[in-house]
């Protein structure tokens, strides 16, 4: 009975069983894509730490694009085998947040290279506000790596690393807040808090796309369990 279903309907497992070879293919290019963000958010807080932009910009508007590029691929590559996997809007969701993560940074970035190329000295509580940011979104960044790792892994595990990507965004709530705070209660110029201001903007919505990343992240695994 079984033999005869399936020589009547032979492409009836392979149309509706998720491509597992594809998904972890997917994984890996996320896995990539975040590790340019993890080497881009790491480029701006040594540019923040040491008071050099250097070639920091420069070298996160790569990163920037590189991402574009690697999402725009994933998705017109998801588009050709979106029947074959459950999870294609989640996985879309996943590469644009990336994008936009990548998109910040490249803005942060020349913000604070404008800023360092007039000397501008941040004062030290704003900028160990920042740096406690660009923490943040570090541990963030390494915590989804780890996520997708354990997809192909152990897809229950995910679950557990991921709730560390929401302290962190909590974390990183209540750094911006403080930041806020503490620059209006500053000296700084109008035009010079506007620039400060639009960094912490940037990395603060930075985090927020990291738990929105990890919240599909979740509905991933449960899809994969």
């Amino acid at each position: 009975m079984y033999n005869s279903f399936i020589n009547c309907y032979p492409g009836f497992f392979e149309e509706k069983m998720p491509d597992r070879i594809s998904e972890i293919n997917v994984d890996e290019r996320f896995i990539e894509m975040l590790n340019n963000v993890l080497d881009g958010v790491r480029t701006l807080r040594e540019a923040v730490a040491n008071g050099i932009s250097g070639n920091a910009f420069a070298k996160i508007n790569a990163i920037k694009d590189a991402v574009e590029r690697a999402n725009f691929e994933l998705g017109s590559y998801l588009m050709k085998i979106r029947d074959a996997v459950e999870a294609y809007d989640l996985y879309m969701m996943v590469g644009d947040n990336i994008e936009r993560i990548a998109q910040n940074l490249s803005a942060a970035a020349y913000r604070t290279s404008m800023l360092l190329s007039k000397n501008y000295q941040m004062p030290e509580v704003l900028k160990v506000l920042a740096l406690s940011m660009l923490d943040k979104l570090i541990s963030q960044t390494m915590s989804l790596i780890e996520g997708f790792r354990l997809l192909s892994v152990s897809p229950n595990k995910t679950a557990e690393v991921l709730r560390n990507v929401k302290s962190l965004e909590e974390d990183a709530d209540d750094l911006y807040r403080n930041t806020e705070l503490k620059l209006f209660e500053s000296s700084t110029d109008l035009l010079t808090a506007m620039l400060i201001k639009d960094v912490i903007d940037r990395l603060e919505d930075s985090a927020d796309a990291m738990l929105r990343i990890a919240n599909s992240l979740y509905y991933i695994s449960y899809l994969r369990s």
